[in-house]
């Protein structure tokens, strides 16, 4: 668990930079997800121009957003993970700049932004993290701004220990289940515009600063 003198999970950010070591191109080819397109639709409804993406990894969400017209920022604790973002927003010529950092203390905190992304991050850190990181999110963004958050589906215990017996690479990770009614009460000074459920079950929230 991340403490006061800690920038990170130095286990989590061991296992990410393992997954991130090796990046496949075909990661920049993937269609975008059901998500990711009510993201951008939900971001052009409200007139949303800068953007902050938090928990980054390779750029997905980014890039994408980029391509539309979006002024983005983002931040990994990944290293490898934000070197390639930057050099594919070079080569797709996009708006956008990524900075290595922690999601408590980063580059960005003194910024405000229209939109704020954090997809499948915000259970993957601690609870006492996850405190931190609302309040900063609220102070990133503008009056008015959207705050688009994806979390992963809610496990049964069963569900768990299945997952426990796959071969997968992030295995060990920090990983928080979070029932559906403790997501709806996370920003308690935001307003919840919707609760989506999207493919695989994973679920959305977009919440409005008023």
């Amino acid at each position: 668990m991340m403490n006061e003198n800690t920038k990170y999970n130095p286990k989590d950010k061991k296992i990410w930079e393992q997954v991130f070591s090796k990046i496949p191109e075909e990661w920049k080819k993937h269609a975008p997800s059901s998500s990711m397109l009510d993201c951008l639709e939900r971001f052009k409804k409200h007139d949303v121009q800068s953007v902050l993406d938090l928990g980054c990894g390779v750029g997905i969400w980014s890039i994408f957003l980029g391509k539309k017209g979006f002024s983005i920022k983002g931040l990994d604790f990944s290293k490898n993970a934000i070197d390639f973002a930057n050099n594919w927003a070079k080569e797709e010529s996009v708006d956008a700049l990524f900075e290595c950092s922690s999601l408590v203390s980063h580059p960005f905190k003194k910024e405000t932004f229209d939109g704020v992304i954090a997809s499948k991050i915000l259970d993957n850190i601690s609870r006492i993290e996850l405190l931190k990181v609302s309040k900063q999110i609220q102070l990133n963004l503008k009056d008015g701004g959207i705050l688009y958050s994806v979390f992963n589906p809610y496990l049964i215990e069963a569900d768990i220990e299945k997952l426990k017996k796959r071969h997968n690479p992030t295995k060990g990770i920090t990983h928080i289940v979070y029932q559906n009614e403790e997501l709806r009460e996370l920003f308690p000074n935001l307003t919840l515009l919707e609760f989506k459920i999207f493919e695989h079950g994973f679920r959305g929230l977009i919440w409005k600063k008023t």
